[in-house]
């Protein structure tokens, strides 16, 4: 008589889902800087393209995003999205070639994250059928709504609507419905297959949410895993509030260029500010934000935290201590000392650069001239045919900086638009001065809604 058969214990499979600001990055960080170490210790971290030859960076984000007929940004959430007609033979094949993989060298578990999978329903039904090859669990985690979307307008939404008022009104309750987000997972997995974390320092694992999902999912951890430090870290509210008078040189909501060349022209000054306290989304905004998702908030208290008092809500309420209430004119005064920061430090960081030069020939002495992240932040705050630009180009300085130009015989404010701006070439030389006058060019032109 044959022994009985034992059932072959199937390979785990985590799969992290997010949401988008909860964290990801920074566990992502973790698993990508870590992911020979883990390894070694029985654990698969899949490279980009859900493979061992592709890059390995801790997420598969791109690569999900194009297995939907219309791919969705990672900031759009529950759109009807519908997966691709090869996208389930895709999945599978990759996940059958990791699982071969994991067996050939004895590995135990399989991870993989992106948070754009908790945009769609559709990526649940895409990875259920998984279930029968891998022993899976879903890891998410989520946010008090109030601090997401003030996260969200900061990183992206500021770049394409005209308020926070415009913004709220278009994204409320679509964006952060947690219940809408985790539905097609429970419906696919069932709940007690999905562990939902909130991202809240007071709840996490030593207030860290890498530390968190290492405890969560029981990663093996020695002393050869690398620490990741603050990751995707949100831009001063000072820097957001600055960003929403230029929209328009932010090439998309994914551009974060304008705030790198900012924060670099900081990081680079003795005097760079403390960030400050949130004030963008005053208390009563955030008091109303929470209204709106109290139902959604109450479904996922019942499924997903059965232990938690009655009279406990989901997330803390907004507290007083939480935000700064202010005026119009003292959120104004916010923004002109963060400018006038921004401006000392340009001219600062022009003055030794330009001091570190030596002229030897006429194009060697252009070259003093030119520093393309003050041009750029320069092209940035000035107004279409901003007349202040018309007039310091109109000089004999930039001619006489740029022997090239005057040769060529051009407009030298058309040449500084089209092409001087993006060299470097510098329009004036006092930057600082120049600075100041652009930015009252652009605060009378908001306020009168047209160049004089």
């Amino acid at each position: 008589m044959l022994p009985p058969t034992l059932p072959v214990q199937k390979p785990k499979l985590i799969i992290h889902i997010g949401a988008g600001k909860c964290g990801s990055s920074a566990i992502q960080t973790y698993l990508g800087a870590n992911a020979a170490a883990l390894r070694a210790q029985g654990v698969l971290v899949p490279g980009m393209a859900l493979t061992m030859d592709s890059p390995i960076a801790g997420q598969q984000i791109d690569f999900f995003v194009r297995l939907m007929r219309n791919p969705q940004s990672l900031h759009i959430r529950h759109a009807p999205a519908k997966a691709r007609p090869e996208a389930a033979q895709m999945v599978r094949e990759r996940l059958a070639a990791l699982k071969t993989e994991m067996a050939s060298s004895q590995l135990h578990t399989l991870i993989i994250s992106a948070e754009n999978l908790s945009n769609e329903h559709a990526y649940a039904r895409l990875l259920a059928p998984e279930q029968a090859h891998f022993d899976v669990h879903i890891v998410a985690y989520i946010r008090r709504q109030d601090a997401y979307l003030s996260s969200s307008w900061g990183q992206w939404y500021v770049k394409a609507y005209e308020s926070i008022d415009h913004y709220l009104g278009a994204r409320m309750p679509i964006d952060a419905d947690w219940h809408a987000a985790l539905a097609g997972w429970t419906q696919e997995f069932g709940a007690d297959r999905v562990r939902v974390r909130l991202f809240d320092r007071q709840r996490l694992h030593n207030g860290d949410v890498v530390d968190d999902f290492i405890q969560l999912v029981n990663l093996p951890v020695d002393a050869s895993h690398q620490k990741v430090g603050a990751i995707n870290e949100s831009n001063d509210e000072r820097m957001i509030s600055l960003a929403s008078r230029i929209r328009e040189v932010f090439t998309s909501v994914h551009d974060t260029s304008p705030y790198d060349i900012l924060n670099d022209v900081l990081a680079q000054s003795d005097h760079r500010p403390q960030k400050s306290k949130p004030y963008l989304f005053d208390l009563e905004t955030r008091r109303r934000i929470m209204d709106t998702y109290a139902a959604s908030n109450e479904k996922i208290k019942r499924t997903f935290f059965p232990d938690m008092p009655d009279d406990t809500p989901l997330f803390a309420p907004p507290a007083e201590d939480d935000v700064l209430n202010l005026s119009p004119l003292e959120k104004l005064d916010r923004d002109v000392s963060m400018l006038t920061k921004i401006v000392f430090a340009l001219a600062k960081k022009s003055v030794q650069e330009g001091a570190q030069k030596v002229a030897v020939d006429t194009d060697a002495a252009a070259q003093v001239h030119r520093n393309p992240d003050t041009t750029r932040t320069l092209a940035s705050v000035a107004v279409p045919k901003s007349k202040v630009l018309i007039s310091a180009l109109g000089s004999p300085w930039y001619l006489e900086q740029n022997p090239d130009v005057s040769r060529a015989g051009v407009d030298p404010y058309l040449h500084w638009r089209d092409f001087g701006a993006t060299e470097g070439r510098l329009p004036a030389p006092d930057i600082a001065q120049l600075m100041i006058e652009l930015l009252a060019e652009r605060n009378a032109v908001s306020q009168n809604g047209r160049v004089n």
